[in-house]
């Protein structure tokens, strides 16, 4: 990655790396494991993502949009309603 950043002139861009992970490695269950897989992964700009917790991220946001969405088809909706009431310009 840093290699086709250089080429394409974008040098200082950060990088970082994220591990999808189904589970957390088996590391994690010793004595301080959590901190030092996270403390190793941080002096490699990485860090773990569960595939559960992006699937439950994911539809969160999701959520957010279609939430959302609903509001702006109501605007929508009533601002058309509004324009085909008014009368025809003479």
């Amino acid at each position: 990655m840093l290699k086709l950043l250089q080429k394409m002139g974008r040098r200082d861009e950060p990088v970082e790396f994220v591990c999808l992970l189904g589970k957390y490695p088996m590391e994690w269950d010793e004595p301080d494991g959590p901190e030092k897989v996270k403390n190793t992964l941080l002096q490699l700009r990485g860090r773990i993502v569960l595939y559960d917790e992006l699937l439950d991220n994911a539809y969160e946001s999701y959520k957010d949009y279609l939430e959302k969405k609903k509001t702006v088809d109501r605007l929508s909706k009533l601002i058309k309603a509004i324009d085909d009431y008014a009368p025809p310009e003479n």
